[in-house]
């Protein structure tokens, strides 16, 4: 539950009070958009000091990076069962593993897509890659143990799992300038080349990944139809048919 209005003004705990400027920093983001608020913005929703504010936090970007964060810890929740079932076998389990995500991201897009627009603006690649590598750090672990668990009943064949996994999670690096490029066209009541350019290159990257754990192309489900036109908030009724 967000804690904003009920904490404001009150004498908290570090933690507590952390936790609050970043739920003051969601909303404000995803209402606002990250650009248009401020740090001013921030310490009048939490009611704190310039150096309460500075206490936690070194500038806005640090506060959209501990929010990326928040929501790499929630998705690694929801993926905790999938990790624990003994059922699965690695193959079944990454899969369901990258569906879930894809889900959670689904499902946030709505309340929190504006907050994120910001990274893929010009100029901001760096506080796209800060962002990259906060969600890696948090995320990282699971999928270098479930790939661990593939190598060793040999389904995948990778000779160092761990850099496997920076290398598929940097992967989204790559279509940064296609993200960018469709989200200019969304934001200009469009939905043509880029969006499909986009899917291109998301279904090379599930290609790229499969060959390095050593899979038959297409075996991973990287991205589905329709994914893409939730995850940019297209209209109802316009998603891909492909």
């Amino acid at each position: 539950m967000n804690t904003t209005i009920t904490a404001r003004r009150k004498n908290l705990p570090p933690e507590a009070r952390r936790a609050q400027l970043v739920d003051c920093a969601q909303t404000l983001f995803a209402n606002k958009g990250y650009e248009a608020t401020t740090i001013g913005d921030v310490m009048a929703m939490a009611g704190v000091s310039k150096g309460g504010f500075y206490h936690h936090f070194e500038s806005k970007e640090a506060l959209l990076e501990a929010l990326a964060e928040r929501m790499a810890v929630q998705a690694l929740a929801t993926i905790e069962p999938i990790l624990e079932d003994p059922w699965l076998d690695p193959f079944t389990r990454l899969n369901r593993i990258l569906r879930q995500l894809r889900i959670r991201k689904t499902q946030a897009a709505p309340e929190i897509g504006k907050a994120f627009d910001a990274v893929f603006q010009p100029g901001n690649v760096m506080l796209f890659d800060r962002i990259r590598r906060a969600i890696t750090a948090i995320v990282a672990p699971a999928i270098s143990r479930v790939i661990a668990d593939g190598v060793a009943e040999k389904v995948f064949d990778v000779p160092d799992p761990e850099s496997c996994v920076e290398i598929i999670l940097h992967l989204n690096a790559a279509a940064y300038d296609a993200i960018s490029a469709a989200m200019v066209e969304r934001d200009r009541g469009e939905r043509g080349p880029a969006l499909e350019r986009l899917y291109r290159i998301m279904e090379m990257q599930g290609i790229a990944v499969d060959r390095l754990l050593g899979l038959p192309d297409r075996s991973l489900t990287w991205i589905e139809p329709g994914t893409l036109e939730k995850l940019l908030q297209l209209p109802a009724g316009e998603a891909s048919a492909r």
